[in-house]
């Protein structure tokens, strides 16, 4: 199979001929052929390693508005379906497919959907090659119940929820070791 850009270019040379020539425009016929053969010797084939690209999006924030994307370096007549955590997705609700290898475009309706977190998005194709992805929902403004304050979660990871809880540690084992040492005395 070869690349959609390459097809269309053949397509054009060929639909640039104009037909009813008479043998006094024989070059003009001779350059439409010279044409249509260029376009089929650039040719190109489409890839198909199977290299999976975030183009939009592999984080998602609810709310943006936006689409995620992905593209797949493989060939698009043989993409099947795609499911994300299990779930096969509907073409034309949750997600779009373009051709250029094949590009998957979830709709910002679809992912609006999803619970904040990582999510699996595998591709499947026709002849039993499947490729998989993840991309993550965030919620960047978390309100707070009852008091309807809002902050914002910006900076905060496993790594600073690490030290925060070593730091807890070391409090209440200084604590335990001085109450200790006051029931002693």
């Amino acid at each position: 199979m070869y690349t959609k850009e390459s097809r269309d270019a053949v397509t054009e040379a060929i639909n640039s001929v104009i037909y009813n020539k008479t043998t006094e425009e024989q070059d003009t016929v001779n350059g439409y052929y010279y044409a249509i053969v260029a376009a089929a010797d650039a040719l190109v084939e489409e890839k198909d390693t199977g290299d999976i690209k975030w183009i939009e999006n592999q984080t998602y924030e609810l709310g943006s508005g936006e689409d995620a994307i992905v593209k797949i370096d493989y060939v698009f007549s043989l993409f099947k379906k795609v499911v994300v955590d299990d779930k096969e997705l509907v073409l034309h609700e949750d997600y779009e497919l373009e051709e250029g290898s094949t590009i998957i475009i979830l709709t910002n309706k679809y992912l609006e959907t999803l619970p904040v977190g990582e999510h699996t998005l595998i591709a499947y194709y026709s002849d039993g090659k499947s490729f998989s992805t993840t991309f993550t929902v965030i919620d960047e403004d978390i309100v707070v119940p009852d008091t309807g304050t809002e902050f914002i979660n910006k900076n905060f990871t496993t790594e600073s929820l690490a030290i925060s809880s070593i730091g807890i540690i070391i409090i209440l084992s200084a604590t335990a070791v001085v109450l200790k040492r006051k029931n002693n005395q």
